[in-house]
């Protein structure tokens, strides 16, 4: 089993476990994006980092993201209160969006009866107490959103699919990419040299003569 890194972004060998803060992340094609701060520790300026892995996402997130299906159906408004779990299987949550104000944006979609894909986005949701009477599964969603959090916080720190391997981020191949403050350390070619055009001299009238 691999190990977690214990700072996503650059380092020395000694630092402590970092602190990570989420603001955006989404999977597609099994890949995770995200955005979010890192700090070394709690005193230091946090970090902006945006990255584009490279490995398959782990089947503990994959789970965990099936769980916010529910929540997304109710609030999206796609299938009565009372549904069964067959219902929800054309449906898929496949990223959020974190507020300042303490809350989620839950992003997803829906598999259409003809095979056309429904992307939708569920209205924000709010785990302040007193705007649980908005939306009443705020404080379950509050809960399986904690589960998701923590499992993209590990897959930022390299855990995968076991068919993939340890996410080295700052130990990559040109190929693969993270951003900081929004700019990407993929090694960009050197463009090449434009040569100039040699002019071919034209004989004048005279000198055909």
């Amino acid at each position: 089993m691999s190990t977690t890194l214990a700072v996503v972004g650059p380092t020395t060998p000694d630092t402590k476990l970092s602190v990570i803060t989420l603001q955006k992340a989404r999977v597609k094609k099994g890949l995770l994006y995200a955005e979010f701060a890192e700090q070394t520790t709690l005193e230091d300026p946090a970090r902006q980092f945006t990255m584009q892995g490279t490995q398959p996402i782990h089947d503990d997130l994959v789970n965990a993201l099936a769980e916010l299906v529910p929540h997304f159906v109710r609030l999206t408004e796609q299938l009565p209160v009372s549904h069964t779990a067959d219902e929800r299987q054309p449906f898929t949550v496949s990223g959020f969006s974190l507020s300042n104000k303490n809350g989620v944006t839950l992003s997803g979609s829906r598999t259409l009866s003809g095979g056309s894909v429904l992307n939708m986005t569920a209205p924000f949701v709010s785990f302040d107490e007193e705007a649980f009477e908005e939306y009443d599964g705020a404080q379950e969603l509050e809960q399986a959103m904690s589960t998701v959090l923590a499992e993209v916080e590990l897959a930022l720190r390299g855990k995968c699919n076991e068919a993939g391997r340890q996410l080295a981020l700052f130990e990559q191949q040109p190929e693969e990419a993270i951003t900081e403050f929004g700019e990407t350390t993929h090694e960009q070619p050197a463009p090449a040299k434009k040569r100039k055009a040699r002019r071919v001299a034209t004989p004048t009238k005279a000198s055909a003569e």
